[in-house]
């Protein structure tokens, strides 16, 4: 479908994500999949984290790290501050060091979502920039996933965190895509984007691995 030029914001606007999303105006955001090491590895795990129940919109569900841009923000900048003020400023220094950021697909992906009266007719039109984040670290053969757990300091609207395989992330999205209702994720529109993040994950471990 074509996406309607009236729902966006008119140039040189501001809205805040409230306003946006109540209005359903379009708007733009970044998905994050952060992984324990590079796409060298076969199955690399993937930090997950888990929304908090106090939250009105997909309380408890599961996600990749996710950000809305601010006005006039690059989405490289969206990127870098997302994962500062979700997972903490040290985490963040840490993907400085040892992390290598990329785009995973060549353009951004558009999705909308009508969440209904239960969730305060919240409309989400949202044009997504997916990107990977590979931490490369050598830590004497220690577990990244611990070490950078060390670093970790989520933010107030998280419940939890999880880094999980390639292959058992692959498992959630196909239950939760066979079930009525997904379970580990929000809605089956996230179910679907992150299918493509897995699709887009595996390609790429494939053509790195083909010419290491």
């Amino acid at each position: 479908d074509l996406i309607d030029p009236s729902r966006s914001i008119k140039a040189g606007g501001y809205k805040s994500i409230e306003s946006t999303h109540l209005e359903g105006l379009i708007h733009i955001g970044s998905w994050i999949a952060i992984t324990d090491t590079s796409l060298n590895e076969d199955n690399p795990q993937i930090l997950l984290l888990k929304r908090s129940e106090e939250l009105v919109t997909c309380p408890s569900t599961w996600g990749l790290v996710g950000e809305h841009a601010f006005r006039n923000e690059e989405p490289i900048e969206t990127v870098k501050r997302g994962m500062k003020e979700e997972l903490g400023e040290r985490f963040s220094e840490l993907v400085n060091e040892y992390g290598h950021i990329q785009n995973m697909t060549s353009t951004p992906v558009y999705y909308e979502r009508d969440y209904g009266p239960e969730n305060g007719n919240r409309i989400d039109r949202q044009v997504t920039y997916l990107w990977l984040v590979e931490m490369n670290m050598e830590h004497d053969g220690d577990d990244m996933t611990t070490t950078s757990d060390e670093y970790l300091s989520l933010d107030e609207e998280v419940a939890d965190h999880r880094w999980i395989t390639l292959s058992e992330l692959e498992q959630w999205v196909d239950e939760d895509m066979m079930n009525e209702e997904p379970v580990k994720f929000c809605h089956d529109t996230i179910v679907s984007l992150t299918r493509l993040v897995i699709d887009r994950l595996k390609f790429m471990g494939k053509v790195a691995r083909s010419v290491r």
